[in-house]
């Protein structure tokens, strides 16, 4: 009996993971993006979106630190529910950045964000934080994700403070699309 039970899941998820991955490829579509920041910390910030195409959006981000930093994050990731509501969504961390940095932290999640920073950030490096920061041409590839999470509106909001003295220094709040590849349309041959 137990066999049978065994045979029938195995079919099951064997289906269901050929109609996940038979959907097409995912990508994610920045919507918008937003960055604060305490003027004792940071200055001339500015987060700017360039349109790729209608499945991608380049993320621009500047910002001049005044005082030597050493971060701590709370970063939380939110997804649009059927009553238009975000809610908490599998990812809700707190650490020093300079541990992750130095890789005293480590995680799949962790893991998956330092990969997308790597090739177009300039944060990446031991603490402290001084000078010009600096995002150009950000995306948020899917086949950095263990997994395919459900297609839906995210956001993901990410609230720094210093970590000596707890005082907030910025914030930013990413908002994407994560949706099937939308191919062009080709108009039907007509033959004369």
């Amino acid at each position: 009996m137990t066999e049978i039970v065994t045979a029938c899941f195995l079919k099951l998820l064997t289906v269901s993971l050929l109609i996940s991955y038979s959907s097409g490829l995912l990508v994610v579509k920045t919507l918008n993006v937003e960055c604060f920041g305490a003027s004792s910390y940071i200055r001339n910030i500015s987060c700017k979106l360039k349109p790729v195409n209608r499945d991608k959006s380049l993320l621009y981000m500047d910002a001049d630190v005044v005082n030597t930093l050493n971060l701590s994050i709370h970063l939380q990731l939110l997804k649009k529910n059927d009553a238009n509501n975000f809610q908490p969504f599998m990812l809700n961390i707190r650490a020093s950045v300079c541990d992750v940095m130095d890789n005293k932290i480590s995680s799949t999640y962790i893991s998956i964000i330092k990969k997308i920073l790597k090739n177009t950030t300039n944060v990446l490096h031991p603490c402290p934080y001084t000078g010009h920061l600096m995002a150009s041409g950000l995306y948020f590839d899917t086949k950095l994700f263990p997994v395919n999470p459900p297609l839906g509106i995210y956001k993901a909001v990410a609230i720094f403070h210093n970590g000596v003295t707890g005082d907030w220094v910025g914030k930013i709040i990413f908002q994407g699309e994560l949706r099937e590849v939308q191919h062009k349309k080709t108009r039907p041959v007509t033959s004369s």
